[in-house]
């Protein structure tokens, strides 16, 4: 976490660890949930991409079109030749460069990858974490708030505003939410501004927010663990099976239009006393290994969870670890899943 910006919000009652913001625990901070929440976004790393060859060696290398990123924001995905997801993106333009904004574990691994094909691509693959600041609005009234602070607002989910050096994306689903993106000394000002009329709060509730909209996070744990239709990534308009070839795209075509889709991720709420990471064992009731924990975040009484498995055993009685711990209750996502039928 940038030095100043990691002092700004110290100041405002937060409690970092690890470079993540867990809480805020200002005297006098509403604790019960707001109309309008607002979130430190450090845990998502930004990877930047620069040159006049950018677009197209992008093309080549992510899932969904990089074209048209000056007024919309994207998921993506950048797998493996095997079409194995080794990260998921959100990818947006500002000013000269295509950024990505992904879990800060992986921005250095895969600003790395990237690089070795370049080759003489006139590109520039590196980060601009230390320059951009990143926060989060969400609730029935963040359109509200920043109409109240005079920012731009994207009318349509998936589309961006631009104002000089502020983005703000519409990142809507299920419900409002708002990624906004500046140099930190605006965004500081912003966030002044904001906390007399929003609930700040820490890194869980965001990923809640995620997970009730049914948008996965690949993280270190789980890189290389799904291809991009396991986690609905092409429900999310994150892949596109017209721009032409990338890497791994011939795995994930095969397996959309030869019906190869044995496994979907679903949501979950879940009531056991462990709390479930990326990556943990989702198993029936005699043991057997039936599915992978894509993300999980603390709700009122226990956790919500996404999860990828065998689309077949969806209605079966299905368990975090062992057969032992609670019995996990399948939640509605706020888009339909083709039924395995369709997708097997």
């Amino acid at each position: 976490m940038q030095a100043d910006w990691q002092a700004f919000l110290i100041q405002r009652g937060a409690v970092i660890e690890a470079g993540t913001v867990q809480r805020f625990d200002t005297p006098g901070v509403r604790e019960t949930p707001a109309d309008a929440q607002l979130f430190d976004l450090s845990q998502q790393g930004l990877l930047s991409v620069r040159g006049e060859d950018s677009e197209s060696f992008l093309q080549g290398q992510l899932s969904s079109d990089m074209t048209g990123l000056a007024d919309a924001t994207r998921l993506t995905s950048y797998s493996t030749p095997q079409g194995r997801a080794l990260a998921i993106m959100r990818a947006f333009r500002y000013g000269d460069s295509l950024q990505f904004l992904l879990p800060r574990e992986l921005v250095e691994p895969i600003q790395l990858r990237l690089s070795r094909y370049v080759l003489r691509a006139r590109v520039e693959i590196g980060s601009d974490d230390h320059v951009l600041g990143r926060i989060g609005l969400a609730g029935e009234k963040a359109s509200e708030l920043l109409a109240r602070l005079a920012l731009p607002d994207p009318p349509l989910a998936g589309s961006i505003a631009h104002a000089a050096t502020l983005c703000v994306m519409n990142v809507t689903v299920a419900q409002p939410r708002y990624i906004l993106v500046a140099p930190y000394q605006q965004i500081m000002r912003i966030w002044e501004g904001a906390e007399e009329h929003a609930q700040a709060a820490g890194d869980g509730a965001w990923r809640r927010l995620l997970i009730d909209a049914g948008i996965p996070t690949v993280y270190t744990a789980t890189s290389e663990a799904f291809v991009p239709q396991m986690v609905n990534l092409e429900l999310l308009g994150g892949v596109d099976f017209d721009k032409g070839c990338y890497t791994g795209q011939e795995i994930v075509a095969r397996a959309q239009y030869l019906g190869r889709i044995k496994r979907r991720m679903y949501r979950f709420a879940y009531t056991g006393d462990r709390a479930p990471d990326a990556g943990d064992s989702i198993v029936l009731g005699d043991g057997s290994e039936i599915g992978t924990v894509v993300d999980a975040a603390r709700a009122d009484s226990g956790w919500r969870m996404l999860a990828v498995i065998r689309s077949e055993v969806q209605d079966q009685p299905l368990h975090h670890s062992d057969a032992e711990s609670p019995v996990l209750q399948r939640l509605d996502l706020p888009y339909d899943i083709p039924s395995h039928k369709e997708s097997a």
